[in-house]
């Protein structure tokens, strides 16, 4: 193709691929002149204009055929704005309209390339074009393929559309329970020489604190941030001197705030006032990664990272003992259906695990998949226990916009000390002095694994 030379500089390069129902008068100075007075270029047809740079020439290979619309051959054509200019094989300059049909045996390519170089002509510039139209359509793949596959956005927590209806469900959806939270066996514990009577609410046991808990008051909103890199809230709550039979003044404060890495984070602390107390504070929410009206979550796949934990009576009391959990239906030390282990479990699972790291620092907890919808949660926590609970109470609830809980839909994950640690001595101790302060930290981090089978995590 013979090309243009002009002794002015030429514009900055780019190039424009737009379409138009008309040809607007802005452009019209860059159309041939013999293209400007032909009325069919101004029907309501869409065109294509392609707008490049002198120093870049796009070519329209079209096998030696010509249909409806005006061309003109190389030695006809009349010069094209100095600056633009459109190529075809055979030398034809045309305009290409949709209303053209490209017949079957002709054979049609598009290829980008330079006119002779100059000093100023950049080749990494066609690169450079190429890389960037290529990504693109990349993109808009990737971004279709996420937006229709595993991974969409859902309610992952099960609870209720009122603030009345969590005040009176007695299954704890998404509470803060305490003063010490698990079970506490026969309602009794001594302290320092002095026997304390708390008040029973599950047989002759203590649960979650009692019959008004911390689940069962009104809290305090201290703090609050709607926007920013890190969203939160932040709570407060002052428990009295003999509330549910504890001892001690206590000022608890529990923050929830959303990291910019899909990462929950949840702060628990607690500061004992005038006198030393148990402290064990638990989150008590009830997760389904498949969706809170997904049904079941015994298709999920768990895996704890606990190579023991603490055996317990036919009332839910720890025995005293560690136990492995090789061998046993409590084994998750590889990622496992829920289902395919609670089957050896009538009542389902409500045990705690005895995580294996003894750090007191950040360790991970337990990792949870939903293959449906590709969903990841991992937690991580400084706490040396997780107490696993499989919803195996839960009979006919009426959840958020009108869905119906059953047993198995949603499992609890509840870092913790270990239950009844106040009675069991060989346990991790669960009392705060005064002027000591309780401090207890969860990270429930939320991803998307679209490659089905191998382990969720490294354990």
């Amino acid at each position: 193709m013979q090309s243009l030379s002009h002794s002015r500089s030429p514009p900055p390069t780019y190039i424009t691929i737009s379409s138009f129902f008309h040809l607007p008068s802005a452009i019209d100075d860059r159309v041939p002149p013999s293209f400007q007075n032909d009325p069919s270029l101004r029907s309501p047809r869409p065109l294509i204009l392609l707008l490049l740079h002198n120093r870049l020439r796009f070519h329209l290979c079209v096998r030696e055929w010509r249909r409806r619309g005006p061309c003109i051959r190389a030695q006809e054509r009349e010069h094209v704005d100095e600056s633009y200019q459109l190529g075809c094989q055979n030398h034809v300059h045309c305009f290409a309209r949709q209303e053209w049909s490209v017949p079957t045996s002709t054979s049609c390519t598009v290829s980008l390339s330079s006119f002779p170089r100059s000093s100023s002509s950049n080749p990494w510039l066609i690169s450079f074009f190429f890389f960037f139209f290529f990504f693109f359509l990349l993109l808009l793949l990737v971004l279709h393929s996420f937006m229709h596959s595993p991974g969409k956005l859902d309610d992952v927590v099960l609870g209720f559309d009122s603030a009345n209806e969590y005040m009176t469900n007695k299954d704890y959806f998404g509470s803060v329970v305490g003063r010490v939270a698990n079970r506490i066996a026969k309602a009794r514990f001594t302290l320092n020489g002095t026997r304390y009577k708390l008040i029973p609410n599950e047989g002759h046991n203590t649960l979650h604190g009692g019959p008004r808990g911390f689940s069962d008051v009104a809290w305090t909103v201290s703090r609050y941030q709607k926007d920013g890199r890190a969203p939160g809230i932040v709570f407060k709550y002052l428990s009295k001197d003999g509330e549910e039979g504890f001892p001690g003044d206590l000022r608890v404060t529990v923050s929830y705030s959303l990291r910019w890495d899909n990462t929950l984070r949840v702060s628990m602390r607690a500061k004992a006032v005038d006198k030393a107390t148990p402290v064990n504070l638990a989150q008590h929410t009830y997760w389904n990664l498949g969706g809170h009206c997904s049904g079941s979550i015994l298709s999920e796949d768990l895996q704890i990272f606990a190579s023991n934990i603490t055996p317990v009576d036919s009332h839910l009391i720890p025995t005293g003992m560690i136990a492995s959990v090789v061998g046993t239906p409590y084994d998750f030390r590889q990622p496992k259906k829920i289902g395919s282990q609670i089957a050896a479990l009538p009542k389902g699972f409500d045990i705690n695990y005895v995580l294996d790291s003894s750090r007191k620092s950040l360790q991970r907890a337990a990792v949870v998949h939903d293959r449906r919808s590709g969903r990841v949660m991992e937690l991580s926590t400084n706490q040396p226990g997780v107490q696993l609970y499989t919803g195996n109470m839960l009979r006919d609830v009426k959840g958020k916009g009108g869905c119906e809980y059953g047993a198995h839909a949603a499992l609890c994950l509840e870092t913790q000390k270990y239950p009844d640690s106040v009675n069991r001595p060989n346990f991790p101790s669960e009392i705060v002095s005064p002027g000591e302060t309780y401090n207890h930290l969860m990270l429930f981090r939320f991803s998307i694994r679209r490659r089905e089978g191998g382990p969720l995590a490294k354990p």
